[in-house]
């Protein structure tokens, strides 16, 4: 069922909005409440009922501050003012109403004849065009011209390929039209025919081995080769290491690409004897005949590259950043894009057309999740990028013809590239393709005879968090499965934080009864630390380029209180016995990072130690004397221990892979992720002011989900004798699709 009202169409089935025919976005708390609302429009809906109508009985919530949230968003959306509402009226202490006028229409098909109904003629064309205002740009929008016909004569108008034409009663007329409709019909006849009896299009699924989980969500990304003889993937494989692997469609076994572990986002070089591929902190290039790889220069968390025939790669270096330019030989990297953060927040996925010249990115905002992410056509000559319309995701150019993710389908549509523009007629190429909203990133690729996607799972359940004793037998879980981006255990063992959702991520609290309370209705969350005596957590919320952390006391229902900003702060990585104050880790020149120390009273940062590769995470010791940390070292990452207040006094835990390390409640042992994402520990001693460290043990291997930082997967019980871990649930599953000889 549509809701129309003023220039929005609602569809109450399926929560998406649109105005003016452009789809908007809303999160669906607000979209449900919105629904709701419309459902009883011209009714007072009270608080209380939309509490049981948008929130499930089994999560707590901070209910007053997530609805006044949703509500806000609605309002911002309709493009409503509080005092002067035109469609949401706010009644106090009773509730809401919708007083707007609305039209209900039974689907969306019937929405779509009325708007082909109405004349649509280019401004200046012989009618007056009028700008309406969609975030950044202005969408043109045909006024018809003052009417001089009769109501007779307007009553007999005929819509062809809609635009309005009078019906001509000549009989002449009408045979020449029904002949051309004739021979547009016989002509898509056989251009149907034809191209059917050419090729016919195989579909068939690439099932993974068990032992190897496909890294889509996040981090990850899939190309096809120029040729379209093979695919490479990021995948998890039997040792838990995340790396990119190589799957060639004559052979039935992937292989692993030794030298790309940790890599994401791959493309091809133009002659598929390459690839390039981003790592947390590098854009990397290696060549698939000796496996070399050559670091190209530093990018953190890179969105997204194409090569050029002529050895130059352009990319996007960061999740907020313009496209830049680079020789696939290294050097430094030239932005091509200009990012004017009041409209978009990051230009990302940028992919090159066949005439080497002209290149597609896209356009997203952060802070603004009901703006549509956008298509734009750029130049390496430079100018103006030209808007080519609204996208969900990342696109890949073939046949002539771009794909890109639009309202939950992958649309193929023809560029014409003279005219900069789109054609209006799209393909839907498939249905229900993998998506992370987060990243405006969908799972699929392409060439001119290969199309390789993934399927969206029909059950989202696809992690459990779940206990283990020290030899890797399972005790059980914690809570129901779910999606989830970290896991934190309380000191005192009651209460379990995590990252939850998806797409958008917050804060979730699992109580040792069973129940659930969602804390944040933020969206982009992260970053969990615990005050030592389990009454607090702090966390960090991502809007645009700014980074605020949090801290939210649990025993009472305070809102979080803000204590930092800035967009250089990584958060509160743990808080020192005292409460008083914490390690925080604050981003550096060239994807450093330097760990600082925050006075919770005076709002004072000190250095504690200074900026250096890969320093990921640290832990204060139970007693506030040391602290435990990872960092880069000769290449690999490893744990440390150094003194405090001063680090004047450095020990190494091990010099083979180490992340992830976490303190026994005492103090006497310290915990990390080994090698193959072991589960490791070393007794840890104090003879006077120095410490004694033993050899490191292995416990079990623990069998994580792959995530983008696996240093958040786990976390150790206070008497070091249980381990929590971020696992496969039953809905995972690793599975791509293969489509040959296929056309939009």
């Amino acid at each position: 069922m549509i809701a129309v009202f003023g220039p929005f169409c609602f569809n109450l089935d399926t929560l998406e909005i649109r105005k003016h025919g452009v789809r908007l976005r809303l999160e669906e708390k607000p979209a449900r409440l919105l629904a709701c609302l419309i459902e009883r429009r011209g009714a007072i809906v009270s608080r209380e009922e939309l509490r049981n109508s948008l929130w499930d009985d089994s999560v707590n919530l901070d209910f007053d501050h997530g609805l006044n949230k949703a509500v806000n968003k609605v309002r911002t959306l309709l493009g409503d003012d509080v005092s002067e509402p035109q469609h949401l009226e706010t009644l106090s202490r009773r509730g809401y109403r919708f007083i707007g006028q609305v039209e209900f229409i039974a689907d969306a098909e019937t929405v779509q004849i009325r708007a082909a109904a109405e004349p649509y003629v280019e401004p200046g064309q012989g009618q007056i065009g009028r700008s309406v205002d969609h975030g950044d740009f202005s969408v043109a929008v045909a006024e018809p011209p003052p009417e001089t016909v009769s109501s007779n004569e307007r009553s007999t108008r005929l819509v062809l390929f809609g635009n309005r034409h009078r019906e001509r009663r000549s009989l002449w007329t009408l045979v020449a039209i029904s002949a051309a409709v004739l021979v547009i019909v016989a002509a898509t006849f056989f251009a149907r025919f034809n191209r059917t009896q050419a090729a016919v299009t195989v579909r068939a699924v690439i099932t993974l081995p068990a032992d190897l989980h496909l890294i889509t969500r996040g981090e990850g990304g899939i190309a096809v080769s120029p040729d379209g003889s093979q695919v490479v993937f990021e995948a998890a494989g039997p040792d838990g290491r995340t790396r990119l692997w190589l799957r060639r469609f004559d052979s039935l076994t992937p292989e692993a690409i030794s030298g790309t572990e940790g890599g994401s986002f791959p493309f091809w070089s133009p002659d598929g004897q390459s690839l390039g591929f981003f790592t947390d902190l590098e854009l990397k290039r290696l060549n698939l005949s000796n496996h070399k790889v050559v670091i190209l220069c530093t990018a953190d968390s890179g969105r997204g590259g194409t090569w050029l025939k002529d050895g130059t790669i352009l990319f996007a270096r960061e999740t907020q950043s313009p496209i830049f330019r680079i020789s696939a030989g290294g050097g430094t990297p030239v932005p091509i894009t200009h990012l004017d953060l009041k409209r978009y927040t990051t230009h990302r996925w940028p992919v090159i057309l066949d005439d080497q010249k002209h290149f597609i990115f896209v356009a997203a905002n952060h802070d603004e999740s009901s703006r549509p992410a956008a298509l734009f056509l750029a130049s390496l000559d430079g100018g103006e990028p030209i808007l080519l319309g609204e996208a969900d995701s990342n696109v890949v150019s073939v046949h002539e013809s771009l794909l890109f993710l639009l309202h939950g389908k992958l649309m193929a549509q023809k560029l014409d590239l003279n005219r900069s523009r789109l054609n209006p007629h799209a393909d839907i190429v498939a249905d229900g393709i993998e998506y992370d909203s987060g990243s405006w990133y969908g799972t699929f690729a392409a060439s001119t005879s290969a199309l390789v996607y993934q399927l969206r799972p029909e059950r989202r359940e696809q992690q459990e968090i779940s206990w283990f004793d020290a030899t890797g037998k399972k005790l059980g879980t914690a809570g129901q499965a779910g999606i989830f981006g970290a896991v934190s255990l309380s000191p005192d063992g009651k209460t379990i934080a995590t990252v939850c959702g998806d797409p958008e991520f917050n804060i979730c609290l699992m109580h040792a009864d069973g129940t659930v309370t969602q804390v944040t209705q933020h969206g982009l969350a992260g970053s969990l630390a615990w005050a030592p005596d389990s009454s607090a957590l702090s966390y960090t919320v991502h809007k645009g380029h700014t980074i605020s952390t949090f801290i939210k006391q649990l025993n009472d229902a305070v809102p979080e209180r803000a204590v930092m900003d800035g967009s250089d702060y990584a958060g509160i990585v743990s808080w020192h016995p005292d409460k008083r104050h914490a390690l925080v880790l604050r981003e550096a020149a060239n994807g450093a990072r330097e760990a600082t120390v925050l006075d919770f009273g005076s709002g004072r940062m000190s250095s504690y130690l200074p900026a250096q590769a890969r320093l990921l995470d640290a832990r204060f010791s139970p007693d506030g004397r040391w602290v435990a940390y990872q960092k880069a070292w000769n290449g690999t990452d490893t744990v440390y221990i150094s003194s405090y207040p001063k680090p004047d006094k450095t020990y190494q835990v091990t010099a083979t892979r180490a992340v992830a390390p976490r303190w026994r409640g005492d103090g006497s042992e310290l915990f990390f992720l080994g090698p193959d994402e072991v589960i490791s520990a070393v007794s840890v001693t104090l003879a006077g002011d120095k410490l004694s460290i033993s050899t490191p043990r292995q416990l079990f291997r623990a069998p994580l989900y792959p995530l983008a930082s696996d240093y958040v997967a786990y976390d150790v019980s206070r008497e070091g004798t249980r381990f929590l871990v971020d696992t496969s649930g039953a809905g995972d599953r690793s599975e791509l699709v293969l489509a040959t000889s296929w056309r939009p």
